[in-house]
């Protein structure tokens, strides 16, 4: 098998000298080649994005702030870990307060503190528009949340943060989720040989770093929710998953062979340049453990373009060997980039680590320096004459120092006198790497003393807020894009109905089942941001209150009730599924119709008083009232909402028969006091009342005042 997959390499370098050889002929587009070429134009591609990453530094720059975020220093020794021993005799103690990873936690925690609920749009506006949005909705949701999504978008902006670049991709694994039936399968000749099954099918969404994806670095990663003619940017990608090389050959028997071969992760070399160091898949433990099993599994796709008009897929392992190629099976590259700061003029991100590192390195060379002074003389030496405790110059375990018989013992002294400026220059770059990252004491917790007022602190807070504003709309954009894209999956692919857990708006879950032609009218995701306030518990039951005093939260209704409680205990902003919500967002759609000269209809169950109320605030503008339409309109529909009043209101009370005789007391209880109508609904005549007892004379057949008793 080794000499195999060794001639195998050997045919596939002599191609690619030949290729290069006629490289200044070159007719075709690489992206063209047929199966059997086009894994050594693609491995080409991979090498020379490796090659331009190790010539320009940045492995160097990513393996730094790789270190720094997980407490090693410069050489990548672990001094957050523990007291590590350096210099020429181990004189210096090498240490590290990881202020670097604690403000990257922090700036990702400001960002993602407001969690944006995620809305599904129609295409238009009808019943079963809505509905099917409505769905799709709660499918996104339960991506989000059930599946990992939420986590996979927080270590996308954790990457962003620290190498200034985050990717997510998002595929559609047909081999997943419930077999739903049997497919034949026919060998080269078309004759059946047996069945497979198929199956449901499963989104597959995976965080990858920005050494993992390789493009064409001249042009960025483009914007796949964008029209292709605005997509400017690379129109391929190719990014690599280890896996498991035993489970790769038993899918792709045919290539059993090359991929038993393969490199495993830990020797894995692209141009030359072996895996870094740093990376954690060389790892001693991991290498030993894993090394025979893991190998790497590259993608490649290639969107649809006018020289590849329907785009390409290809997938392949280390070295250019095609396992499988076919077309671009989704309407974009399904990878969606995050990047806040990036390096203009080239497809490189920048990010918040790139200026924290060397105030970090600064920080643990002081700290060392101190922590070096205490470790040698921060306990006091005993001075004893030798001989006179044994061959052991230890006493009590405290460090004791001999004095010849006839010598003078030394003089006390303070040995542990460390400079104050070495304090100085700690909390100088302590304070510099706040400074650089915007994130201030009091979101550290660690306010300043002179720092005593509520609405002080909240504005140092506010300031670090502000300052990542940036982050935040990057966040919401990747999120925005990443749930479009997951919908678009399921609308593609999920042509057989599957059974799923999703939660309702009352945040219960259900089983239901659902195809993509159940949201095929939905056009994209859009976010609905929650208010900050949400956030803490006092700013819920704020909220809350200020929301029932204006009649927004009614508890005495069940429904607006159970909304309220979970608005307080949890902070679910989805009180938008109050009816008094709702109607509230009927009325400001319907006065924008107004304003156009539309006249809305109404229902019964609207709530007239309170439309005419905020109808009428549609003429508090002079521009508004020199709309002679708009005013029709308004008239119009003012009076469908009084008549709608009159139609709902409830009928008057009856009249009262008023008392006959002075102080006539009212008839005794259980004796009838109206008046008795006949078949034709007349009134009978009544007989008179006695003015002595106040009754109304009894009839020969005992009825009193005409009404039988």
């Amino acid at each position: 098998m080794a000499r195999a997959t060794a001639n195998v390499g050997i045919q596939r370098r002599l191609r690619r000298i030949s290729r290069i050889a006629v490289s200044t002929n070159v007719q075709t587009y690489w992206a063209t080649e047929p199966t059997d070429t086009i894994g050594d134009e693609i491995w080409t591609r991979v090498t020379d994005y490796y090659q331009w990453c190790g010539g320009t530094r940045l492995l160097d720059d990513w393996q730094q702030r790789y270190w720094a975020y997980y407490g090693q220093d410069y050489d990548g020794a672990p001094t957050a870990e523990r007291m590590v021993a350096s210099g020429a005799v181990g004189e210096l103690t090498r240490v590290c307060t990881n202020h670097f990873r604690n403000v990257i936690k922090h700036s990702v925690a400001l960002a993602t503190q407001s969690k944006p609920a995620f809305k599904a749009i129609p295409r238009t506006n009808g019943s079963e528009a809505l509905a099917q949005a409505k769905l799709a909705t709660r499918i996104i949701r339960a991506e989000e949340s059930d599946k990992g999504g939420e986590q996979i978008l927080r270590q996308a902006l954790e990457s962003e943060r620290i190498f200034g670049e985050g990717f997510v991709v998002s595929l559609w694994d047909s081999t997943a989720g419930e077999q739903v039936g049997e497919e034949l399968v026919n060998d080269e000749s078309g004759l059946p040989i047996g069945t497979r099954p198929v199956h449901a099918g499963e989104t597959w969404h995976l965080p990858l770093f920005p050494w993992e994806v390789a493009r064409d670095v001249r042009v960025p990663v483009p914007r796949t929710d964008r029209p292709k003619k605005l997509r400017s940017g690379s129109p391929w990608i190719a990014f690599r998953v280890p896996v498991n090389r035993w489970d790769l050959a038993a899918e792709y028997e045919e290539k059993r062979d090359e991929i038993l071969g393969a490199p495993a992760v830990t020797t894995s070399s692209i141009a030359g340049i072996t895996q870094p160091s740093w990376s954690p898949w060389t790892a001693t433990t991991i290498a030993k453990v894993m090394e025979p099993d893991v190998i790497y599994q590259w993608w490649f796709f290639h969107d649809r373009t006018p020289a590849l008009p329907n785009g390409r897929e290809v997938i392949l392992i280390d070295g250019g060997e095609v396992l499988r190629d076919g077309p671009l099976p989704y309407d974009s590259l399904p990878i969606e980039r995050v990047c806040a700061d990036p390096r203009y003029g080239t497809a490189i991100g920048y990010g918040m680590g790139g200026d924290l590192v060397g105030l970090q390195r600064a920080h643990n060379a002081v700290t060392s320096a101190m922590t070096s002074l205490a470790k040698a003389y921060g306990v006091a030496p005993i001075f004893y004459e030798a001989g006179s405790v044994g061959p052991k110059d230890d006493i009590f375990g405290l460090k004791a120092v001999p004095v010849l018989p006839g010598h003078r013992f030394p003089e006390p002294g303070n040995l542990l006198d460390i400079p104050k400026e070495l304090f100085d220059l700690a909390d100088m770059y302590k304070n510099g790497i706040e400074l650089v990252s915007g994130i201030n004491s009091v979101v550290r917790g660690e306010p300043e003393s002179s720092l005593k007022s509520g609405a002080a602190l909240a504005a140092v807070q506010s300031q670090a807020i502000h300052y990542i504003n940036g982050v935040v709309a990057a966040l919401l954009d990747l999120a925005k894009r990443w749930g479009t894209r997951t919908m678009r999956l399921y609308q593609q692919h999920a042509k057989a109905p599957r059974v799923t857990m999703l939660a309702g708006s009352n945040g219960q879950y259900e089983e239901m089942s659902f195809s993509s032609d159940m949201i095929a009218t939905v056009s994209r995701v859009e976010l609905e941001l929650v208010n900050p306030m949400l956030s803490s518990f006092a700013g819920r039951i704020e909220f809350a209150n200020e929301a029932q005093s204006r009649g927004l939260l009614r508890p005495e209704n069940a429904q607006e009730l159970n909304a309220y409680i979970r608005l307080i205990a949890t902070g679910d902003g989805d009180v938008a599924s109050s009816p008094i919500v709702t109607e509230a967002i009927l009325i400001e759609q319907e006065n924008e119709l107004i304003l156009k000269g539309i006249v809305p209809d109404v229902l019964f169950s609207d709530d007239d008083e309170l439309h005419i109320k905020y109808h009428d605030a549609t003429m508090n503008n002079p521009y508004s009232r020199l709309n002679e339409k708009a005013r029709n309109a308004l008239d119009q529909h003012r009076a469908m909402h009084e008549q709608n009043m009159a139609v709902k209101a409830p009928p008057p009370p009856p009249e009262e028969m008023p008392l006959e005789g002075p102080g006539a007391p009212p008839p005794p209880e259980g004796a009838g006091g109206g008046a008795q109508l006949n078949e034709l609904g007349e009134q009978m005549p009544q007989l008179p009342i006695n003015p002595i007892d106040g009754q109304r004379m009894a009839t020969p057949d005992g009825a009193l005042g005409g009404v039988p008793a």
